[in-house]
C-alpha cells in the first residue's frame, strides 16, 4: 500500500466507539479515498466506505505510481473487525452489491443502507460528484450510498421528529452530514450546481468547498477536492461536537436514542 501522509496538526484523539460512514462518488478526486480514510482512522474514528460504482471503477486507475482500491482494500484488512479488541478503529468497504448479496430472509437479514445510518453518527460525502449532489437534492436514492442518506437521522418533519427529540434530545435526530464536492470547473459554476447545493445547506448539510487548481482534465480553476486534511478535520470537529451533545444529554439523565 503506498504510503499515506502524516496529519499536518495533531488531533485530540476522539471518544471511543464513533464510526463515519464515507461516502466516495464519481469524481476522479475519489483516488483521494485511501488518503481521507487513514486520516479519519488515525483520528480514532471507525470508518465505513460506501462506494459507487463510477467511484469504485476510477479506483482502479493509477494515482501516484499505485493503485487506490488496492490501498483501500490493505486498509480494510489491517483495520478488520477483531472481538479481541472491540475499541480500535475498524475500516470496511461497501458496494452496491452488498445491499443484495447477503440478503436472504425478509424480516429477519438487516437492510445494510437502514444499518449503515443507525450505526454511525456522521456522514461524509467525499468527493461529492455532481451527479451524486444532483440525485441528494432531488431525494433519488438510486444505489447505497443515496439510500443511506435518504436513511439518515436528520431533516425530519417536524411533526414526527418533535416527540422524539422531547425524549432523547435534538442532537438524536440531527446527525451531521458533511460533503466536499469536487467537479470540472464549468461543472461548478453552471448554476444548477449552486441551487442543489442551496438545497442541501438548507437540510442543514455542511459543505467543505472545492478549491482553485489544475484539475485531473487539465483545465485549471475551481472544482478539485479541498485538501483531505482540511475535510478531515471539519469531520472529526463536527463528530466531536456531536458526541458532546450526545454525552451531556446522557449526563443530563435523558434516555440514549436507540435506533
Amino acid at each position: 500500500m503506498a504510503a499515506m501522509p502524516a496529519p499536518t496538526a495533531a488531533v485530540a484523539p476522539l471518544p471511543p466507539n464513533l464510526s463515519i460512514c464515507l461516502g466516495v462518488s464519481g469524481s476522479v478526486a475519489a483516488v483521494k479515498a485511501p488518503e481521507l480514510a487513514s486520516a479519519l482512522l488515525r483520528a480514532g474514528a471507525s470508518v465505513d466506505v460506501v462506494l459507487t460504482e463510477p467511484a469504485h471503477a476510477l479506483l482502479q486507475a493509477s494515482y501516484r505510481g499505485a493503485q487506490p482500491w488496492a490501498a483501500l482494500e490493505a486498509l480494510a484488512a489491517e483495520h478488520a473487525p477483531d472481538g479481541a479488541r472491540p475499541s480500535r478503529p475498524t475500516l470496511r468497504l461497501w458496494r452496491d452489491r452488498d445491499e443484495w448479496d447477503a440478503y436472504r430472509t425478509v424480516g429477519e437479514d438487516a437492510v445494510l443502507h437502514v444499518e449503515l445510518a443507525k450505526r454511525n453518527q456522521l456522514l461524509l460525502i467525499a468527493p461529492l460528484c455532481a451527479n451524486t449532489l444532483a440525485a441528494a437534492a432531488l431525494g433519488l436514492c438510486g444505489n447505497l450510498l443515496g439510500s443511506t442518506l435518504r436513511a439518515w437521522y436528520y431533516d425530519l418533519e417536524p411533526a414526527f421528529a418533535a416527540p422524539l427529540q422531547a425524549k432523547f434530545g435534538a442532537h438524536a435526530l440531527e446527525r451531521p452530514v458533511l460533503v466536499a464536492p469536487a467537479m470540472n470547473t464549468f461543472m461548478w459554476h453552471q448554476r444548477v450546481t449552486a441551487e442543489h447545493l442551496e438545497t442541501l445547506r438548507r437540510r442543514g448539510v455542511h459543505v467543505v468547498p472545492p478549491v482553485a487548481k489544475r484539475l485531473a482534465c487539465g483545465d485549471t480553476g475551481m472544482g478539485a477536492l479541498a485538501a483531505v486534511d482540511d475535510i478531515a478535520a471539519a469531520a472529526i470537529a463536527l463528530l466531536r461536537a456531536h458526541a458532546e451533545q450526545a454525552a451531556a444529554a446522557a449526563a443530563a439523565g435523558t434516555p440514549v436514542f436507540q435506533p
